[in-house]
């Protein structure tokens, strides 16, 4: 079994494949050439949970309404934190305000899909736009991870945090 986990790995590199997948993208690179990035927070207005809408999982699962919040506070962090560190000390960087000149991309982060896993791993999909002045999606790509043991809001900001790690790195990619 560990012999064919290291032959796929090796095979996943030896392909190129990469830990996301670009949805749309820009005829002319948008990233080439640009140095910083104002990073939305985490939109989880489109999400649907375990099959269904935000909404109606919310409205069939009761003892997850009080610690949702919360759990959605945690996974938010843990993107973001892990997003902003794959950047450090590369040429890349974080605006902590939106650029008054227009010239830094917008990236907006929204949380697509999330599996809670019950006892299995978690599972997301979150997905990136590159967003210029004028509010137009210039690329979108998606990631998909999981995070594993413990409990659900462990296994969510692992999830979240391993989806902020491919998508910086995305953005890295393109910026070269």
């Amino acid at each position: 079994m560990r012999n064919c986990s290291i032959m796929a790995l090796a095979l996943l590199v030896l392909t190129g494949c990469s830990p996301w997948k670009v949805t749309r993208k820009a005829d002319s690179n948008p990233i080439a050439g640009k140095t910083s990035f104002g990073l939305r927070d985490l939109d989880w207005s489109s999400v649907w949970v375990d099959g269904v809408p935000e909404e109606a999982f919310l409205n069939n699962n009761s003892d997850w309404q009080r610690d949702w919040p919360g759990n959605k506070s945690t996974g938010a962090a843990a993107f973001r934190k892990a997003f902003a560190e794959r950047l450090t000390g590369g040429p890349l960087t974080l605006l902590t305000a939106p650029d008054p000149t227009g010239n830094s991309p917008t990236l907006k982060p929204s949380i697509v899909e999330l599996g809670t896993g019950g006892w299995n791993p978690a599972k997301v999909k979150i997905a990136l736009q590159v967003i210029d002045a004028k509010g137009t999606i210039l690329e979108e790509v998606t990631t998909v991870t999981k995070g594993e043991g413990g409990n659900f809001e462990s296994r969510f900001a692992e999830a979240a945090g391993r989806a902020g790690e491919n998508l910086a790195k995305y953005l890295q990619d393109r910026a070269n």
